[in-house]
């Protein structure tokens, strides 16, 4: 499985999302749903001699949220995400990551920057949040062609 896959399926488990609203990648409709977003990086973290590899896979969480003058629904939006980072750091305590394919071992899952809104409409806002997922691959890995 790849590794944003992984992150997908690891998201859907989150009680916060709203139940039947889309969870996409690298995709989001006009209308309330969720998608993550793989972003550009040097993969490697740290390198080790026997060829082993801390990796980086860095990532945005975006979601499609009703948006507008009331200070209500906009501070529920900017609730939303503070709970997801809260949700997050209690799975990095508890051990629980993205399951990534055999070879590879999660090691950190952790929020780079709060949700913001990075883009508005008229009734709607794109909010982000980005994360940082740390994993382990061995020097003999083989990565899955496809």
């Amino acid at each position: 499985m790849a590794i944003i896959s992984a992150i997908r399926a690891y998201f859907a488990d989150c009680p916060l999302l709203t139940s039947g609203a889309p969870l996409g990648v690298d995709f989001l409709g006009d209308g309330v749903g969720y998608t993550v977003d793989a972003y550009p990086c040097d993969p490697i973290y740290r390198r080790y001699t026997d060829g082993g590899t801390i990796r980086q896979f860095l990532f945005d969480f975006a979601s499609r949220e009703k948006f507008g003058t009331k200070t209500a629904e906009n501070m529920r939006n900017s609730q939303f995400y503070d709970r997801l980072a809260a949700w997050v750091e209690q799975k990095n305590l508890e051990g629980t990551y993205p399951e990534l394919d055999d070879g590879l071992t999660p090691i950190e899952m952790f929020v780079v920057s709060r949700g913001y809104v990075e883009d508005s409409g008229d009734n709607t806002a794109r909010y982000v949040m980005q994360f940082r997922l740390l994993y382990y691959q061995p020097g003999y890995y083989k990565a899955e062609v496809i």
